[in-house]
């Protein structure tokens, strides 16, 4: 594909091919916007954005994206570079996975499913639907589960992932749900179900490392509406540099722009991001993600979503050093990665290993 290249060299393009979604998610960022409308991806204003950007993997999003098989077959026509799905694999399954047996020999596919186990409130009612996708995908593809965790969900933690486990999913990432505030009971149950699900997994002898993911735009440190390795292409063919915020009820339309530049974010940041254990960079440096939150809510910094992190992480670090005396871990400095025995000696994290233990 000839390309116009106006626009840098982007590690990962996005394209939304839809805003329309078969679930109904309460917490969904998108479809509980006031101003939600169906957006149905435009091919030719698609491609000619397609044409502005050279990038290294290739990101299909919606909405659900197996709504429109059409919109894939052209968009695998223009592209040559590896694909990454991310889907509920519950409409039009059999019909996206014909059309990407038919172009795998093309360029590599991969499909990151969205599920959260049978008595989750984003597709619980359709758990049989995802099995059978992921089942199926898992064939001829590499799959992995993104597992969201709602507050709700919270007390089925272990019983989730011995659902998702049983799928032949090595280690499902779960996601916290930044939305709304964990309550302190909420964090007790949290740290009860996850030392669970970590005996679970030590007397399984299953590994779980990676188990809780940040998303990697937070490596950035970012200030603003920016992901500098990401760019989406929207349904109607324009560019955001932050798909969360531009789905979000009351994000400005003028930050959708031709280029990756955009305005500065004004939520006011807290020192813990600095300098707290930070093992998973699992922060709320994403400020869609923030933006989204301070409106639903009306507060000004998630400090409970850091209060679950730094428990969790203890949880885990912990059981981590006591069965395995060989293991390392990572954690992040000003974008910097540093292992453990360098953090702490330069003493850049408030706890010392030996007060882990």
């Amino acid at each position: 594909m000839v390309k116009d290249n106006l626009l840098p060299m982007m590690p990962v393009l996005r394209i939304m091919t839809t805003t329309e979604c078969n679930n109904n998610c309460s917490y969904c960022f998108v479809k509980t916007a006031p101003n939600y409308k169906v957006v149905k991806g435009d091919f030719k204003k698609i491609y000619k954005s397609m044409q502005k950007v050279d990038y290294s993997t290739l990101e299909i999003i919606g909405g659900e994206p197996f709504h429109d098989v059409d919109l894939l077959r052209k968009i695998f026509e223009v592209n040559d570079k590896p694909v990454v799905f991310f889907t509920s694999g519950t409409y039009n399954t059999q019909e996206a996975f014909n059309l990407c047996v038919e172009y795998f020999h093309k360029f590599r596919i991969s499909f990151n499913f969205s599920y959260d186990g049978k008595h989750s409130l984003r597709n619980g009612k359709d758990s049989v639907k995802v099995r059978q996708a992921v089942r199926l995908f898992k064939t001829a593809f590499p799959v992995s589960i993104r597992w969201s965790i709602n507050i709700e969900d919270i007390q089925h933690l272990v019983e989730h992932f011995k659902e998702i486990h049983e799928l032949g999913i090595d280690t499902p990432i779960f996601f916290p749900m930044k939305y709304k505030d964990y309550s302190d009971n909420d964090i007790e149950l949290f740290k009860t179900k996850f030392q669970e699900l970590l005996d679970y997994c030590i007397a399984e002898q299953i590994n779980f490392n990676g188990i809780l993911d940040h998303g990697e735009q937070t490596f950035s440190d970012k200030a603003d509406f920016v992901c500098p390795q990401e760019l989406t292409i929207l349904p109607d063919g324009r560019f955001t540099s932050c798909y969360v915020a531009y789905s979000s009820f009351g994000f400005p339309e003028n930050l959708v722009s031709e280029t990756p530049a955009a305005s500065p974010c004004e939520a006011d940041g807290d020192d813990r991001c600095e300098d707290c254990l930070n093992v998973f960079n699992c922060c709320n440096k994403c400020v869609g993600n923030l933006r989204e939150y301070q409106l639903k809510t009306g507060n000004g910094f998630h400090h409970s979503y850091c209060d679950l992190i730094e428990a969790i992480s203890l949880i885990y670090m912990k059981s981590k050093l006591r069965h395995d005396p060989c293991v390392r871990f990572e954690f992040y400095q000003g974008g910097v990665m540093l292992n453990y025995v360098q953090a702490v000696r330069k003493k850049l994290c408030h706890y010392k290993l030996e007060d882990i233990l």
